[in-house]
């Protein structure tokens, strides 16, 4: 069976990145992406945490955004990263589906996999998770819910 996309591992994700050469979807949920991110990632759940059901509609605004923010050209690839390779791996498929080539996945994920050790793992920078960065990435406590209207 031949796939949509290709692999990279987090250290040519992260040059990509670096040198403007990719565009980055996290499809982790909201707690997993204020953890920790890619700089210049754009969040984009897979999976709405109200009903479980993946929202294919969110990627495809994530990748309106992308283009508008970063002025993007669409030769560039968009890579495709959750916390272990599976969420990203559904949410190729759909991109794939909505017309989006130039495709690459994360393969081993933010916090890795079988595939090999995560970025995290591997030291790449993150934005968020713990340290100074993180002090206003959330205004809520993930261990309290959120009761703001």
């Amino acid at each position: 069976m031949t796939t949509a996309w290709t692999d990279w591992d987090a250290p040519r994700v992260a040059a990509a990145l670096a040198a403007d050469e990719a565009l980055y979807l996290d499809v982790r949920t909201a707690d997993e992406f204020r953890a920790g991110h890619a700089p210049g990632a754009v969040h984009a759940p897979l999976i709405d945490p109200r009903t479980g059901a993946p929202v294919g509609a969110a990627l495809a605004r994530a990748l309106e955004r992308i283009g508008h923010e970063r002025r993007a050209s669409p030769d560039l690839p968009v890579v495709v990263g959750c916390a272990s390779g599976v969420s990203s791996a559904v949410a190729l498929d759909l991109l794939a589906a909505l017309g989006v080539d130039q495709l690459v996945h994360l393969a081993e994920g933010v916090e890795g996999s079988d595939a090999g050790p995560g970025w995290r793992a591997r030291g790449l920078p993150l934005v968020g998770g713990e340290g100074p960065e993180a002090a206003g990435a959330s205004a809520t406590p993930t261990s309290e819910p959120n009761t703001d209207g």
